[in-house]
């Protein structure tokens, strides 16, 4: 029990929040995730040269693995989930050391197994998705989640946290004079965008170094562009709910917008207008992911907050939304998904 993750402001400065999460260690699968601690300093050292205006210089890294539990009770702010699911991770603490100024820290993830399996492979889930969200996607990405299971989920939320460790991490990021979406919302916010969309288009990134190294296979390479395409609809399809076109979403359905659109232009995501559903030319993936972090680290690093906010005013509102086709997804009915939800048994301890 103890103080939530920040999502306005400092993370350590913030107004603690209640929540407590009684839960039971996966030993086993958090061993397995023990191969990327290895080469944690060498990502950090990617990442710095990405940003080439010498704003971030590379620092040193301690992460420890992720640490996996299944959940047998949670409550307080530890129930919160956003409009299409629920958080499975959680890293702790986010921006430094025991008084939220440290560089050099001890990085602690938590992710929470059962939440992964319902919500990624879930029985429930995947019969919406054939039914709202399979219209959108050509017949090889379907069989592609189709394939998909936990062990896919997992890595990708291992990814994801781990990615947080690298790079810049700010708490502040001026937004500008350009009155965007995220103009009111403030400089804290900013950040935040910008370091969930860092770890975000970084798991990308990492997951194909992890291909190019030879740790994953080329179908698991396929099936986590897959699910990351599918995330992203999901996630883009929250913030229409209100079906008349406008963009009104949580900072990770702007995450996606942003993904997706930078994504799209670089040619992995492709729409066919004659079958009105995406597919996925896998040859751009690595070139793409790259992409998308260089242009993100561009922002992030010197903490320029108007760039990003135009970029994401570009795909929500602007002429790079076309890329979305919102109309499509408004009308086989993704934006109407139900909200999933978690109940937790507790068997064998007596």
């Amino acid at each position: 029990m103890g103080k939530g993750k920040g999502s306005i402001g400092d993370a350590f400065a913030a107004k603690a929040r209640f929540q407590f999460r009684l839960g039971l260690a996966s030993l086993e699968t958090s061993d397995m995730l023990g191969k990327y601690a290895p080469h944690i300093q060498d990502f950090e050292t990617i990442f710095a040269n990405m940003i080439e205006d010498g704003s971030y210089t590379a620092e040193k890294i301690t992460a420890k693995v992720p640490k996996l539990f299944d959940i047998i009770l949670e409550t307080g702010d530890a129930l919160r989930g956003g409009s299409s699911g629920f958080a499975v991770g959680q890293t702790l603490p986010n921006w430094g050391g025991a008084d939220g100024s440290s560089r050099d820290f001890d990085q602690a993830t938590m992710i929470w197994l059962n939440k992964l399996l319902a919500g990624y492979t879930g029985d429930d889930l995947r019969d919406l998705n054939e039914q709202l969200l399979y219209p959108l996607l050509s017949p090889q990405v379907r069989t592609l989640l189709d394939q998909a299971s936990s062990a896919h989920a997992l890595a990708k939320v291992a990814l994801h946290e781990t990615a947080h460790t690298l790079g810049p991490r700010q708490t502040s990021i001026p937004v500008g004079g350009t009155q965007t979406r995220l103009h009111l919302l403030g400089g804290a916010a900013m950040a935040l965008l910008n370091e969930e969309l860092k770890a975000d288009t970084g798991m990308g990134f990492l997951a194909y170094r992890e291909f190019e190294q030879g740790r994953v296979s080329e179908d698991w390479i396929r099936i986590f562009v897959a699910t990351q395409l599918a995330w992203c609809l999901n996630k883009i399809a929250a913030a229409l709910r209100s079906g008349d076109g406008n963009y009104n979403g949580n900072v990770y359905s702007h995450i996606a917008a942003l993904q997706f659109g930078m994504l799209s232009d670089a040619g992995l995501f492709v729409f066919d207008d004659e079958k009105a559903y995406w597919d996925i030319n896998f040859e751009n993936g690595n070139a793409a992911f790259e992409t998308a972090l260089r242009t993100t680290l561009s922002h992030y690093g010197p903490g320029n907050g108007e760039a990003l906010a135009q970029l994401l005013d570009h795909y929500t509102t602007g002429e790079g939304s076309a890329a979305l086709h919102f109309p499509r997804i408004i009308e086989t009915g993704l934006h109407r998904k139900p909200v999933p939800s978690l109940s937790y048994e507790l068997n064998g301890l007596m």
